[in-house]
């Protein structure tokens, strides 16, 4: 499917050395002072079981990035072969035209003294063993068999098995020198219902960096299959106010949101709420948000960054008091501040968990609306606005009940509900199967809905 990581690092890293040293004795007479290279090998294979055959299908790409620094200068570029002549005349190019480059004083890479040196810890992000055809054939046919079993269902859709394979060098002229290779599955069903009030539709997935750890095939057939018949014959509600409580998968929209305040980008563009904030509150005290780049198989598992810094966790947000903004190594420098080894964006991300269980977060809820899901609408931080449909369940009297609610919008402003968010003690820990950044479920007070 694949080169081995053994392989990928024979044929890359002399490639990179080469490509490195040619720009050293080369790049002198047009400025050029530092180079970074990064070479990448991505395998893709899908399997799908359709009209009870297997359709496959597979590819591999590669690619080499070049960025050449001369000064505040920097240009980079990037090459779809390993040819070492067709790289080395790109680069020609590229000296001869860097000087037109904008200076910018961002434009350098990390100081040699903070690049880490020595071995990484082996997280076991790449799983070297590939799954054969009929462990896969076996996989969609049973996620498939179980989700068709459950009465009401009508048809199953896109029932896909994807395998993906990365290899990643990255070597500059400062030292660093770094080869990070991982490893994804995902199996992902929708199943279709149907009743007299008509048809409704759902998925479920899984991930995981090892084929051994995804959970059962019927699991994953059984809950798309739940959720497709949790939403026949569904209610739209009256248009008023209530509290909301949102499911794990459900509420990751508002930490989202709340991370966006984070971005830094908008703090250098002066457009964030939460650009002179830091050391203030800026959500409910018992909001905390942590990054964990070191988690063994997690899915966003980086033990060092792309600028060669060893990785630790962050802090971003303790008890709803901003701690740091979410900048890459160029936007540090930007707002004067310290690296934080996050140059290539979060890791392994959790919302840590309240105090209360999920039965006592809606114990005193008369009638509310618990949401499964929600599609399209706005969430925008700038103009603290948050608006989306969605579907789900009726709460009534403390208790989540099987009965359908669909076709209305939630609204309300973001600064609002960072501050009047309840948090349930039921945050999935990682590495989990399903996503990078973990949430618990979240109650919403007061929330607008518009319905029937």
């Amino acid at each position: 499917m694949t080169l081995s990581r053994n392989q990928f690092k024979k044929e890359m890293k002399p490639l990179a050395k080469k490509l490195l040293e040619y720009i050293k004795s080369e790049g002198q007479n047009y400025g050029v002072t530092d180079a970074k290279i990064v070479c990448k090998v991505n395998s893709e294979k899908d399997t799908e079981l359709l009209n009870g055959g297997f359709i496959v299908s597979s590819g591999q790409s590669v690619s080499i990035g070049i960025r050449l620094f001369a000064g505040k200068r920097s240009l980079s570029f990037s090459v779809n072969t390993p040819d070492e002549k067709a790289l080395k005349n790109k680069i020609d190019d590229n000296f001869k035209i860097i000087g037109f480059a904008p200076e910018t004083e961002s434009n350098t890479l990390a100081d040699p003294d903070v690049v880490f040196q020595g071995k990484p810890p082996s997280l076991k992000l790449y799983d070297d063993t590939e799954p054969t055809a009929d462990q896969i054939h076996d996989y969609l046919t049973k996620m498939d068999q179980s989700a068709r079993a459950v009465s009401g269902i009508k048809t199953t859709q896109m029932t896909r098995f994807s395998e993906e394979k990365s290899h990643q060098l990255v070597m500059d002229s400062r030292g660093v020198d770094l080869l990070y290779s991982k490893s994804s599955f995902v199996p992902v069903i929708a199943a279709v219902a149907e009743d007299k009030s008509g048809r409704q539709s759902d998925y479920e997935y899984a991930q995981t960096r090892f084929f051994d750890d995804l959970p059962e095939a019927e699991e994953i057939g059984l809950k798309a299959a739940d959720s497709a018949m949790m939403k026949l014959s569904a209610e739209t509600p009256k248009t008023g106010s209530m509290p909301v409580v949102f499911s794990r998968d459900a509420s990751a929209v508002i930490y989202k949101a709340l991370f966006s305040g984070l971005d830094a980008a908008g703090v250098i563009e002066g457009t964030s709420p939460f650009k002179d904030k830091l050391g203030q509150q800026v959500a409910n005290d018992n909001i905390t948000i942590v990054d964990a780049p070191n988690v063994k198989k997690g899915l966003g598992s980086q033990p060092v960054d792309s600028t060669g810094q060893r990785a630790k966790k962050i802090e971003f947000i303790k008890n709803g008091v901003l701690q740091e903004f979410a900048m890459s190594a160029a936007e540090a420098k930007k707002l004067d501040k310290a690296p934080i080894a996050r140059n290539d964006g979060l890791t392994n991300t959790s919302i840590l968990p309240g105090k209360m269980s999920v039965e006592d977060l809606i114990s005193d809820i008369d009638e509310g609306i618990y949401v499964d899901a929600h599609q399209g609408g706005t969430v925008d931080i700038v103009k603290d606005s948050f608006s989306k449909p969605a579907s789900g369940r009726w709460i009534r009297n403390g208790k989540i009940t099987d009965e359908p609610v669909d076709g209305f919008i939630m609204a309300g402003k973001l600064s609002e509900m960072f501050m009047n968010a309840k948090l349930a003690n039921d945050t999935p820990s990682h590495p989990n199967t399903k996503t990078a950044f973990a949430c618990p479920t979240t109650r919403i007070d007061g929330l607008k809905i518009a319905g029937a």
